[in-house]
């Protein structure tokens, strides 16, 4: 009876599962025991070269637009904080042709409005021989002129202190509060010594010790007497002249016509008569004024000279014109000149 080999194939399928088994947890074993890359030798285009290509864009500089905007932005802040010289500066840099239009604009616009508010200063020295011009003035330790020349120097808003320095190395410092837009405002520092001062008053002593001049009482005639002495003489003489003419006419006319005159004669010589009586008070009142006024005017102290020099004046002659004038129903007389 021939063997059966019906139970071969069993067993030979059972030893390859078990070769192939072994065979497939030894290559896991390996492969978990395969060391990692570390990040030195990692290839390309892993973690750590992402970071450096990160870093290298990092130091691209920005765009000429936006650096435009940044100083469009920086400018206004500046402008606002009172800081117009640092303003400025940023206005010059967002005004140029690579700037966009709409923030050239803008900046142009501000950067003439910046420059009517910058604060303006001009610097002066005086010693003894006058004004100085080899003077160096600081502010904050930092050189404004190294001469004064009288020209406009910009400066910032707020209160400042300049320091004022002459070549043998005296210093004055002054202390100005700038407002905005104030322009060409004058600073002066004065290196004039005590001594100087001094030695003019010195001079000028002497001559204000000098002996005042003698006094002496004296009564002036005021300008008023001599209007109210004149129209008194004038009122007399036309008093005069008016009663002579009504006497004359009163003695025509009682030769002539009395005792039956017509009306205008007698009216004619009422008039004349009216008038001379009118002229009497004139006078009469212009010479009571004269009179009190000159009486009661009064007695001032004048120098010596002045009081010889009036006196002087005073015995001038006149020289009076006599004037007069006469109408078929009025005369009058008067007298013109010059009085003291």
């Amino acid at each position: 009876m021939k063997p059966s080999l019906h139970g071969l194939p069993r067993w030979a399928a059972a030893l390859l599962f078990l070769l192939l088994s072994d065979v497939a947890s030894g290559q896991v074993d390996a492969v978990s025991e395969v060391p990692q890359p570390s990040a030195s030798t990692a290839p390309a285009g892993t973690a750590p070269a992402a970071e450096a290509e990160g870093a290298r864009g990092a130091e691209v500089e920005e765009s000429p637009a936006a650096t435009c905007a940044n100083f469009h932005e920086t400018a206004q802040v500046l402008r606002m904080d009172g800081k117009l010289l640092e303003a400025r500066e940023a206005l010059l840099s967002c005004a140029k042709e690579t700037c966009p239009s709409f923030v050239r604009s803008d900046c142009v616009r501000w950067l003439d409005e910046m420059e009517a508010e910058i604060p303006t200063v001009v610097f002066e020295a005086v010693g003894n021989d006058g004004l100085l011009t080899d003077v160096e003035v600081t502010l904050n330790g930092q050189i404004l002129t190294r001469a004064l020349d009288g020209q406009p120097t910009e400066v910032p808003v707020g209160l400042l202190e300049f320091t004022f320095t002459r070549p043998s190395g005296e210093k004055k410092s002054l202390r100005v509060l700038l407002r905005q837009g104030e322009t060409n405002r004058i600073v002066s520092a004065d290196f004039r010594s005590t001594a100087a001062p001094a030695a003019a008053e010195a001079e000028v002593a002497p001559a204000a010790k000098a002996p005042p001049p003698e006094m002496v009482e004296t009564r002036p005639v005021p300008g008023v007497v001599w209007l109210f002495g004149a129209t008194t003489l004038m009122a007399t003489a036309t008093t005069a002249t008016l009663g002579t003419i009504a006497q004359v006419k009163e003695n025509d006319a009682a030769a002539s016509c009395a005792p039956d005159c017509s009306d205008a004669v007698v009216s004619e010589i009422n008039s004349v008569a009216l008038a001379a009586d009118v002229a009497l008070g004139v006078a009469l009142a212009t010479g009571i004024t004269t009179a009190v006024l000159y009486l009661v005017r009064p007695t001032v102290l004048v120098p010596r000279s002045e009081s010889a020099l009036r006196r002087s004046s005073s015995r001038r002659p006149l020289a009076p014109s006599p004037v007069l004038s006469a109408g078929p129903t009025v005369a009058w007389f008067g007298v013109e000149g010059t009085f003291p």
